[in-house]
Formats: structure tokens, sequence, C-alpha cells
């Protein structure tokens, strides 16, 4: 149960448009000022005890500006003297222990030692086993709640993915699959509408968790999109009977073990001179009329400015490098500009260095699934083999 909430917290942190966990940091929060608040004045609300210093006296209102949104809170007030919670003075950075806690109140369950440690880390005098109990039951609550929650009107797209996690389980590390959907409805939001966690993609898995959609509300759906998992296309089309799409991301990263590099540089740090500076080294790789393959130039120079790139294909011309119709390297447009006027030659942005820049705006636990789906989408024929066969 522990490696599951650890899987699904961070699968919300990642996919989550922002609002259940802005509501959640609100509640952490709270709870936290209203243990650090019975601990300042010796007694809980309404609780009668002889250590009591002074009363609450209401609340003010502030805001705190986080990565999760703004977060509305309430600050309680005293009758005698005046409280203000450490995590909102100047410059003080909370994002990083906040979503700890709530990681290890909601994981851990009732750790004491490990939240009051990650309590004080935020600038609050610490945490009670109780207010720990409080803070877990009710981040239990609404994660249990956000992922049951009805589904009502339409949700034209539907996004399904998985990753796959090490968990403890019975004394062994077993594989685990964590599995998202995100949905699209008629106006354009975009909201998670599932999460769970199985043995394993098997089609009966995925049948399972999108009939438990279907159970929630979720309906109207016109395409899906995915990996080309078999079990999970089969289950797609027997639950919910829409259009299947496979997800570009996954054909992309697939795709790259396949497509060879043509021009391309990469920096290496080399001694100079006493000093460690930055180099490019450039490989060039060329295919001739009978298909074969062949590394034609490899230099190194100070950087991939136009000058350079220019002298290193003058010298492939002078020597003997000729009728090339099409160049493919990444977009520096210093090596654009040297194609044109050297080469005079067609350019083509390189899909590898296209697909890496992608992969920056995926998340880091997607992006190993690579290989499988995308090997046989290589192996098909092209057109004119197709006709020739």
């Amino acid at each position: 149960m522990t490696d599951d909430r650890v899987a699904l917290i961070e699968a919300l942190q990642k996919a989550d448009d922002g609002n259940f966990l802005r509501s959640i940091a609100e509640t952490v929060l709270q709870i936290l000022m209203e243990a650090d608040v019975d601990g300042l004045i010796g007694a809980g609300r309404y609780e009668r005890s002889g250590e009591r210093s002074t009363y609450r006296n209401g609340h003010r209102e502030r805001s705190l500006d986080t990565r999760l949104g703004s977060l509305n809170l309430k600050i309680p007030k005293l009758r005698t003297g005046s409280y203000f919670p450490g995590f909102l003075e100047p410059r003080k950075t909370v994002e990083k222990a906040l979503v700890a806690v709530i990681q290890e109140a909601w994981i851990a369950g009732v750790s004491t030692r490990r939240v009051d440690d990650l309590v004080q880390a935020m600038g609050l005098s610490g945490i009670s086993k109780s207010s720990v109990s409080k803070l877990c039951k009710d981040i239990d609550e609404r994660v249990n709640a956000f992922l049951t929650r009805p589904l009502s009107g339409a949700w034209p797209y539907l996004w399904l993915d998985a990753t796959y996690l090490k968990v403890r389980e019975g004394g062994r590390i077993v594989s685990v699959a964590a599995i998202v959907a995100v949905a699209v409805d008629t106006e354009g939001r975009r909201e998670i509408v599932g999460l769970h966690i199985g043995p394993s993609e098997a089609e009966v898995f995925w049948t399972d968790f999108l009939r438990s959609l279907v159970k929630r509300g979720l309906a109207g759906v016109q395409l899906v999109v995915s990996d080309a998992h078999e079990g999970l296309k089969a289950a797609i089309r027997r639950v919910l009977k829409a259009t299947w799409q496979r997800c570009r991301v996954h054909w992309t990263r697939n795709a790259l073990a396949y497509v060879p590099r043509a021009l391309d540089a990469t920096y290496l740090k080399v001694r100079e001179g006493g000093r460690i500076v930055s180099v490019a080294a450039i490989v060039a790789v060329a295919v001739d009329t009978e298909g074969r393959r062949e590394i034609v130039g490899l230099h190194i120079g100070p950087s991939e400015a136009e000058v350079f790139w220019t002298d290193f294909l003058r010298s492939l011309v002078k020597r003997g490098l000729a009728g090339v119709q099409l160049v493919v390297s990444d977009a520096h447009e210093g090596l654009k500009a040297a194609i044109r006027r050297v080469l005079k030659a067609t350019w083509q942005r390189c899909r590898v260095h296209w697909t890496r820049n992608a992969l920056a705006y995926v998340p880091r636990a997607q992006q190993t699934m690579v290989a499988a789906g995308l090997r046989s989408a290589f192996q098909q024929p092209d057109q004119d083999a197709a006709r020739a066969a």
C-alpha cells in the first residue's frame, strides 16, 4: 500500500491541472498552522487547560503563491500576542517541504517523527501525533474522493498511459503498472479522470480500469490516444468502442533507436593551455548511390559558428564529396547557412534532434518506453518497395 501511494501521488503531481493538489496543499497548511498555534498557546481549540496562555481570536486571510497556484490561507489570530507562520516569511522556500509533508503524511500514515522533521523545515515549531493522524485522515479522504468522484457530461478525448514502477510486495521487489487517464470535455477542460495501479498492462486489467471509468460516468468518448499495447487496444474496442490513435510521443521515442545521424556535432571538454574548454566535435556520415554508408568527415573546432561549418564542408568538397542532394542535421543556423552556401542541397531537420528537444516536455518517468512499439513501424516497406513487391 505504501508504494501504491507513492506512485499515485507522483502521478497526480505530473498530470493534475493544479486544482486538486492546490486544495490538498491549502488543507495541509491550514492543519499545520492550527497545530502550530495549539502548541504556542498551550491548548487546542475549546480545550480547558491550566497551561493555556491566551485564546484564539478568529483568522485573517493571506495568499501564498506557489507553483501549484495561489493558496488561500486563513492565519489564526490571538487575543494576546501575535502569530505568523514561518513559511510565509520573505524568501522562505517551502514548496518542496510542503509536497514532502503531503507525501509522507499520505504514504507513511502516522509517522510522526518524519512528518515533524519536514514541518520544522518549513519554519513551524513541530506537530503532535494527533495532528499527524488528522492530517493523514484528511488527505486520505480527499484523495479517495478525487479518485472515485462521479464524472458528468461528455468527454470526447481520452489519453491513456502507463509507466512501470518498482514496489515492495510481500518482502519482494516487483514491477507494477501505474495507469493514468486524462480526458478533455466539450468545453476544452482537461482533467485526470482515473488513476490506478495493477500487476501488469494485461487486457483484463485495462478492461476493468476502463469499465470503472464508464461506471463513474465517463461517456461520449470519440477518440482515445495511447501507445500501441495490444491489451489496451483490445480493451478500448471492447469497452469504449471509440476511435483509437497511436500516441505520437510514444511513436517518436521508439523511432529514435532506428534513425541514424547524418551530420551532427557534440560538445566535449578538453584541456587547452592549462584550461578546460568546450569544443565542438563534428562527424559527417554519407550514403553513396549503392546504399553504402560511410563516415566521410570528422573534425574538432572551437564552436559551431557558420565559418567553422563552411570550412568543414569545403574540405569535404575539396576531397571529392559530390552529388549531395539531401543534408540531414539539427537546426543550427550557422550549419544551415553553410549548407546553402557550399553544398546547395536540400536541407532536412533531423528527426532525432527534433524528438530529443520535444522530450524535454515529456515527464521523465515516461521517457523509457521506447523500443517495442516503433520497431514495427520502421520495418514496414516504403511506398516504392511496396509497389515493387
